[in-house]
């Protein structure tokens, strides 16, 4: 896949609109831990709801493009799991990856965490963790998250991602 033929130059985060507060976010993100150049801008965090048929389903969301095509690298969604105060993290990666491999996440440089891909389909691939009251309040402590996957050579992708404002974001959940 050409995406991950040459180092990742840019990325920068999609530019939504928040729709629940009708205001777009903004947060720069931390540089990438791979070495590759990244200058992120604009928004982070963003909040969207629907109506699920039983009421309003919220998430935050965070997306992640490469600034030279414009391609979604990386999706995080982050959203109520039940009414325990349990959060349900998704993570939307991009075809071309290695999925043996599952995804890693480290918050600010501490021991990661790795999930299994879960599932792929015409959108890309998905890796999910749930996270108990106690684990996401240590998240929404950190700063920057890096998500790392490999692509086919079995090199390593590391995707950094603020954690700036998903506070705020996950209240309105």
């Amino acid at each position: 896949m050409a995406l991950f033929a040459a180092p990742i130059l840019l990325i920068e985060p999609a530019r939504a609109q928040n729709k629940a507060a009708g205001t777009p976010g903004a947060a720069k993100a931390a540089p990438e831990q791979s070495g590759a150049n990244v200058n992120q801008k604009a928004p982070g965090w963003t909040v969207t709801c629907a109506d699920s048929g039983e009421g309003m389903a919220c998430k935050a969301m965070q997306t992640i493009i490469v600034a030279k095509t414009r391609q979604r690298l990386l999706q995080i969604s982050v959203r109520r799991a039940d009414d325990s105060g349990a959060m349900a993290l998704l993570f939307h990666l991009p075809h071309g990856i290695f999925n043996p491999a599952g995804v890693t996440t480290t918050v600010d440089g501490a021991a990661g965490e790795t999930l299994d891909i879960q599932t792929c389909d015409a959108q890309g691939c998905y890796a999910a963790s749930s996270m108990p009251p106690a684990k996401f309040a240590s998240l929404l402590k950190g700063a920057s998250l890096a998500v790392t996957f490999q692509d086919l050579n079995k090199k390593k992708v590391t995707v950094p991602v603020t954690l700036k404002g998903l506070d705020e974001a996950a209240k309105k959940l």
